[in-house]
């Protein structure tokens, strides 16, 4: 090839092709054909996956359990939580949960488990609840 290398192959690839612009809109075309192919076989796996793991489950709102808020906080996002407020566990994770607070266009929001426990009831309820679960009185 020489020592022009791939400027050399560029130039002959072009020529067959019939020109340099026609070599850049196959290059482009190329590119936009293989992302969309990719991006396709990306949905469909995950629609697989989802079908076939159960996904991730969220509570419905009507069904999910309500606790109130008993110290006003800010978490570490600066959402502000008052005493009174009325707050739903849609999904927990191991360290975040997704809650909703009632009457809240904002809403929901990721908040941790811990700053949780320290602003509500949730604690206190989720106690009470693994005792009656192991057969103790909850009271």
């Amino acid at each position: 090839m020489g020592n022009l290398g791939l400027y050399q192959m560029l130039t002959t690839v072009a020529k067959k092709v019939g020109g340099p612009k026609i070599l850049v809109l196959l290059i482009a075309t190329s590119g936009y054909v293989v992302i969309r192919t990719i991006e396709a076989s990306g949905k469909i796996i995950y629609k697989f996956i989802i079908e076939h793991t159960g996904g991730a489950e969220e509570m419905p709102l009507e069904e999910a359990l309500e606790y109130e808020v008993i110290k006003n906080g800010t978490s570490n996002d600066g959402i502000e939580f008052h005493v009174g407020d009325k707050l739903q566990i849609l999904q927990q994770d191991k360290e975040s949960v997704l809650v909703n607070r009632i009457k809240d266009q904002n809403s929901p929001y990721f908040i941790s488990e811990e700053f949780l426990n320290k602003i509500s009831s949730y604690r206190l309820d989720s106690q009470m609840y693994a005792l009656t679960q192991d057969g103790e009185d909850a009271c």
